[in-house]
């Protein structure tokens, strides 16, 4: 959750991750980029970013909303 409680972010096999709202359950943003399954994802304590993992060892740092 981030740290408002407004939206999820949830990782995925299928190498994305996503950004939902809390009280609707509507997808918001698809976060691309990883070339392995995205197995963690949290906001920074400002709510301004986002940071995911991956199974390919990398990390990526997001904008949490653009």
């Amino acid at each position: 959750f981030s740290p408002d409680g407004r939206w999820i972010v949830t990782g995925s096999r299928d190498k994305t991750a996503r950004v939902w709202d809390a009280g609707s359950g509507q997808l918001l943003r698809t976060l691309a980029g990883h070339e392995g399954r995205v197995v963690s994802a949290s906001f920074s304590p400002d709510g301004r970013w986002i940071v995911t993992g991956s199974w390919d060892q990398t990390a990526i740092v997001w904008k949490a909303m653009e």
